[in-house]
């Protein structure tokens, strides 16, 4: 299931132009214009009042991470907004921001314009898991091409290696699966 939830969340943060499966490639549908870009004024806006209300309104904000801590991921990433930035890396900015939080009920929503054009957008039609680092094709959904067959290695998503996407998230992961587990011992009253 963790499997699952990693190639689910790994290709949910990329938006598909083009994979590679070992030698072949195949593309890919890109999103509509709801990814267009953001100006830095108007990430650094948003970013300013997410940071805002988080550190006005959220209890648990320094219960992981120290004040220390936070103020340096909220500084590093906000000088990260220096340049126009599509409304999909914005996301992935913010949520490596709260991911820092390490609270599994704190994140980010996609705002409604985006929201409907994903779920009217062409997904991915591969189902795919994650296994000794691989991620690996389990069905092929696309009846007029099975280039791409079961058990082939998907080793490139847009010209970013497989891998070091796995890598690059495996924290976060990581983070929100330790955060279950400690919000399921406050529930229960067990700790380790």
């Amino acid at each position: 299931m963790i499997k699952n939830f990693l190639a689910a969340l790994l290709l949910g943060l990329v938006a598909f132009g083009s994979i590679h499966v070992g030698s072949v490639r195949a593309d890919l549908a890109k999103p509509s214009s709801v990814v267009g870009e953001l100006t830095p004024n108007e990430m650094r806006a948003d970013f300013d009042l997410m940071r805002s209300a988080l550190e006005e309104a959220h209890t648990g904000l320094y219960r992981y991470s120290t004040k220390p801590e936070m103020d340096r991921t909220f500084e590093a990433q906000r000088a990260k907004l220096d340049r126009p930035m599509k409304k999909t890396k914005f996301m992935a900015l913010l949520s490596e921001t709260t991911a820092a939080i390490h609270c599994g009920h704190t994140g980010v929503q996609p705002d409604e314009e985006m929201r409907d054009t994903l779920k009217n957008a062409r997904t991915l039609p591969l189902q795919m898991m994650i296994e000794d680092g691989k991620l690996m094709v389990l069905l092929n959904e696309t009846a007029e091409d099975q280039t791409i067959r079961p058990g082939m290695e998907i080793t490139e998503i847009n010209g970013h290696r497989v891998p070091e996407m796995l890598c690059a998230r495996a924290a976060a992961i990581r983070d929100v699966l330790l955060d279950a587990h400690r919000s399921d011992e406050r529930v229960h009253g067990e700790s380790k």
